[in-house]
């Protein structure tokens, strides 16, 4: 009895470690049979076509294929290009930039900068240092979200020359415009010699324009280049050739970069944004007390634009009641509800003054859809301009040679008020080439007849 309870008693334990065994093998095949359906199944330009459907990978394994977002992909710089081996201090050497992002995908968003100049194409003009080593420069390309790259330009070697003529050109945007800007040329002599004024200067743009002028400055309205919606910047490199007196002429080179406006509110906030320009670029009161402009929206895509509603807002002072806003058609502010590639549309539009007294602007804003079903937006304002400096309001002009000026350009423009811009106008042109060099008053601490005085917004005048 004693020995077939104990055979019984080792049958159990022997059916105990059977089971424990069997149910380890268990969870080891499920984990197993997890671990597979847990893999992720290799990318689609791996995978072989399935001999049935039977062999189709699951959805879930398809989802898996798929890549994550990387993120803003990191520019390639694939080439930089040297224009010279050889310069002399001061002279150009124009540093071309060739990039790409990977498979192409960002490169509307890629930007360029050689030192702090911008651009794929730079004129750049390098010095040597205290200890004759010419100095470095380095490359930066930026693409989506400011992610860079950057490289070192390859060396050239930098001399000391003697008698050499440069040609400067100074960039500013125009008040009031996108895509207008100021181009001033400037010709030296290394060394500090005077060189004569040149007899004319001859530009071209880089965007297939040109001009020619007896001014150093000019004014030009840059046309956008091939596929510029699908470009954050737009580069363009701008070159002017002065001839000089003596016969001899000079070049100059500048790289030019504008901001493409449609693009950033385009894929940033999903809205096609009209841009605007006005003729005249301020607004002026008429001898009716009137203000009129006339205002042009454009936009650089391939198809028309369709407005489909327009709301006029005053603002003014507070203490002031406003007209109460009002929704209008297009059609009748422009005279068309479509706006179509290139120059778009242009309409007049006046603004009253005395009949609004306490208005001091009047908003226009439009709204529409571009072709392809994406929402328009437009948005401008005619505005009452700042009353005109006089003897209790201007700051009085203390400097005879700024005077002079003054007196000049009014003498020259037939204008009671002249502004800064009309001075550097003249300036360019040459005008007070016969006049003293301005001095400064605080210097001179010279105090000149009681004769002018300069008001808000940069007005001159002289005193009746």
């Amino acid at each position: 009895m004693a020995r077939e309870r104990a055979d019984r008693v080792r049958g159990r334990r022997r059916l105990a470690l059977l089971t424990g065994g069997a149910l380890i093998a268990l969870l080891a095949l499920f984990l197993a049979l997890r671990s597979e359906e847990r893999a992720p199944a290799p990318a689609r330009a791996e995978q072989a076509e399935p001999a049935s459907i039977d062999e189709r990978p699951s959805r879930r394994s398809v989802a898996q294929a798929l890549p994550a977002d990387p993120g803003p992909l990191v520019p390639i710089i694939d080439e930089i290009l040297v224009e010279k081996p050889e310069v002399c201090e001061g002279e150009e050497n124009l540093i071309t930039i060739r990039a790409h992002t990977p498979s192409n995908r960002e490169n509307g968003f890629l930007r360029y900068l050689v030192d702090t100049r911008q651009g794929p194409a730079i004129p750049l003009r390098s010095y040597l240092r205290p200890d004759g080593e010419p100095l470095k420069h380095i490359v930066q390309v930026y693409g989506r979200d400011g992610v860079s790259t950057s490289a070192p330009v390859p060396a050239f070697k930098v001399k000391t020359c003697n008698g050499q003529r440069l040609l400067n050109i100074q960039v500013r945007q125009v008040a009031n415009s996108v895509d207008e800007l100021e181009l001033v040329a400037q010709v030296r002599e290394l060394g500090g010699g005077t060189l004569p004024r040149p007899e004319e200067y001859r530009w071209q743009f880089g965007d297939g324009d040109g001009a020619i002028t007896k001014s150093a400055a000019i004014i030009h309205r840059f046309a956008p280049p091939r596929d510029a919606v699908e470009q954050e910047t737009w580069h363009y490199l701008a070159r002017c050739e002065a001839k000089m007196p003596d016969g001899r002429e000079v070049v100059g080179r500048v790289a030019v970069e504008l901001r493409n406006f449609e693009f950033e509110n385009l894929h940033y906030k999903g809205v096609a944004v009209l841009s605007t320009a006005f003729t005249p670029r301020f607004p002026h009161l008429n001898a009716e007390g009137r203000v009129e402009q006339r205002v042009r929206l454009y936009h650089h895509r391939s198809s028309p634009v369709r407005l489909t509603g327009a709301r006029v807002t005053y603002e003014g002072t507070p203490s002031n009641s406003m007209p109460a806003p009002r929704d209008v058609s297009p059609g009748e502010l422009l005279g068309t509800d479509v706006v179509p590639p290139g120059d778009g549309v242009e309409a007049p539009f006046t603004f009253d003054a005395r009949a609004y007294p306490g208005v001091a602007m009047v908003n226009y804003e439009l709204a529409g859809t571009t072709s392809d079903g994406r929402p328009v937006s437009a948005r401008f304002s005619i505005m009452r301009p700042p009353p005109e400096p006089n003897a209790k309001t201007g700051e009085r002009i203390v400097d005879p040679a700024q005077i002079a000026r003054v007196v000049r350009a009014q003498e020259r423009l037939g204008k009671k008020f002249v502004s800064d811009d009309d001075l550097a106008a003249l300036e360019h042109e040459g005008a007070f080439d016969d006049l003293p060099r301005l001095a400064s008053a605080l210097a001179t601490q010279q105090r000149a007849p009681d004769r002018g005085q300069t008001g808000p917004g940069k007005i001159r005048g002289t005193r009746p």
